[in-house]
């Protein structure tokens, strides 16, 4: 078989494949987005449980506070007060902080075309297998690319 039928034989092959490769692509697509919305859902639990933890002493220096009045206790009561007003400080930091991760994580999920996070993580791949099935495809997308270069310049 002379090279231009093998060229073309090979291209044709590769033409074959390109729904199967598209599927592909769109899985490693739909994959990576996966992780971006387990990532930042993993970022949002994590701010929810640093704003329970500031909601936590806020509420224990209230409940101080308000056991130094009944007590009488001027200075313990002052010194609870600034603690408690230091918390709520805090608590509306970590409630910005926790709200913008809310907001991270419905981009990502809008983005993946997921509906929950669920969904993204049924979407998961194993990183091994992410990696070779991305490798894979750029592989198809070379030999693609270099095999209609090569049957251009046999045709020309």
């Amino acid at each position: 078989m002379e090279e231009i039928d093998e060229v073309f034989a090979h291209l044709q092959q590769l033409v074959d494949e390109i729904p199967s490769m598209e599927a592909l692509g769109a899985r490693l697509d739909a994959a990576r987005a996966a992780l971006d919305v387990v990532d930042a859902e993993s970022h949002r639990v994590g701010q929810v449980n640093q704003e329970a933890r500031v909601r936590t002493y806020y509420d224990d220096h209230m409940a101080a506070r308000e056991a130094a009045l009944a007590a009488g206790d001027a200075e313990a009561e002052q010194a609870a007060r600034e603690a408690a007003l230091q918390c709520g400080n805090m608590l509306a930091i970590r409630r910005g902080a926790r709200e913008d991760a809310e907001r991270k994580l419905e981009q990502a999920l809008s983005a993946g075309g997921f509906a929950s996070v669920d969904e993204a993580r049924e979407s998961l791949m194993p990183p091994e297998e992410l990696e070779h099935e991305t490798a894979r495809l750029r592989a198809y997308q070379d030999d693609y690319a270099s095999t209609l270069q090569r049957a251009r310049e046999l045709e020309g």
